[in-house]
């Protein structure tokens, strides 16, 4: 059995009806809203490791059971940035969110729409998934804004990792096409 903490927050994510999507899947699953907790075992070790990275995002990131649960699929992975690791105070975490949801929510957007992933932000955490290597990019991109990069600079380094994944996924197909 493992236990995660849970976000007071983020308790009415776990309602009967997600409860009931995790039982189908074969994940017992047990909200201990006393402890803050929530306890979770499976019969099968590698979908108890996945359901370990759906329950994190939705306990820990308050992201919505549709997106958590796309991690059950093989093609998807969770990227947790804690910045209360990173940065020294809430004004720091503020300006940083602030820099990465950029001007009416267009850095946010572009980033998610480049690498086809989903982002989150939730108190002091950013929360990518997706497939591998736009989750890789997303989080290129975002500690390149936590660092000081200029916007400008974030969109050329996103539009050029787009072309190399595009380029790589090419070679890969072609190479399918020739055996």
């Amino acid at each position: 059995m493992q236990i995660i903490a849970l976000n007071s927050k983020n308790l009415r994510r776990f309602n009967p009806a997600v409860i009931k999507r995790f039982e189908d899947k074969g994940i017992r699953i047990i909200v201990n809203k006393d402890k803050m907790a929530i306890e979770f075992s499976c019969d099968d070790p590698y979908m108890e490791m996945k359901c370990s990275d759906v329950i994190k995002s939705m306990a820990v990131g308050g992201v919505d059971s549709k997106t958590a649960f796309k991690l059950f699929s093989d093609s998807y992975v969770l990227k947790i940035i804690d910045l209360s690791e990173i940065l020294r105070s809430k004004k720091d975490v503020r300006r940083i969110m602030g820099r990465i949801i950029g001007s009416n929510g267009k850095m946010k957007l572009f980033m998610e729409d480049i690498t086809e992933t989903d982002i989150n932000m939730f108190e002091d955490k950013i929360i990518i998934i997706g497939a591998i290597e736009g989750v890789e990019l997303a989080s290129e991109a975002v500690n390149a804004l936590i660092r000081g990069a200029p916007h400008k600079k974030v969109y050329r380094l996103l539009e050029a990792g787009r072309r190399t994944i595009k380029e790589s996924k090419m070679r890969l197909w072609k190479g399918e096409m020739d055996v």
